[in-house]
């Protein structure tokens, strides 16, 4: 996990620092804690978690924030800023929580135990041609013959991948993926809706069937998932 503090006053940026490492530590959780001054470089370090200010040279954290909302669900964003009058433009998807300077610290910690609540669960995954994918990257896993398909939201796909679609259920049991048939196991992270025709998925990536006897349980398992994700929403 990488938290990124950006923050043009480094005095500010170094004091949250501490307060996310204390947390942290305490927490047993293990996570890269970066600095940056101006926004422009946010997305060239990757953060699974932003921590924003609103007045930053360059463009502002409000125009960062618009810019990052396009993408899916990452990061989340915390704002920490002195400009309390511009909280309502603030917020916006991937937006948490607005935290005034100076920020204490239990405001600090209940943001940060949110936004890993709400990251994806993401682990990595080796193909059989060696390379290795996050599960987060994979929108979908089919059946063809004796073989399974990984498709990615990229649009490409990995074919003849010798292990089973329950053998994949087993490693993904910890992530956000659910069986809807015998033949399709899904990313629910890119499922737009699911209706009568089955699992409609974002990116153009198609509809999926999902077996009779599986419905009730797909639709209660995506259902909850969709409370989880909530506050991005």
């Amino acid at each position: 996990m990488r938290i990124l503090i950006c923050e043009d006053e480094r005095d500010c940026a170094q004091a949250l620092a501490a307060q996310c490492m204390d947390y942290l530590t305490r927490s047993g959780i293990e996570a890269e804690i970066l600095t940056e001054y101006t926004a422009e470089t946010i997305m060239q370090h990757d953060p699974d978690i932003l921590l924003l200010d609103i007045e930053m040279p360059g463009i502002s954290g409000i125009t960062a924030k618009d810019m990052l909302c396009q993408t899916d669900g990452k990061p989340l964003i915390i704002f920490v800023s002195s400009h309390t009058e511009m909280m309502p433009q603030a917020f916006g998807r991937n937006v948490i929580s607005f935290i005034a300077k100076p920020a204490r610290q239990f405001e600090i910690e209940e943001s940060l135990e949110t936004a890993i609540r709400l990251l994806p669960r993401d682990i990595r995954i080796e193909l059989e041609d060696g390379n290795t994918v996050s599960s987060a990257d994979i929108a979908y896993i089919a059946v063809d013959g004796v073989y399974t398909d990984v498709y990615l939201v990229s649009g490409e796909h990995v074919s003849n991948q010798r292990k089973s679609l329950s053998a994949w259920e087993e490693t993904l049991q910890e992530t956000d993926f659910l069986r809807v048939s015998d033949r399709h196991l899904i990313n629910c992270a890119y499922i737009q809706e699911i209706n009568g025709e089955g699992a409609i998925l974002e990116h153009s990536l198609g509809v999926l069937h999902i077996s009779r006897r599986r419905k009730a349980a797909c639709k209660e398992s995506y259902r909850n998932y969709c409370k989880r994700m909530a506050k991005l929403i």
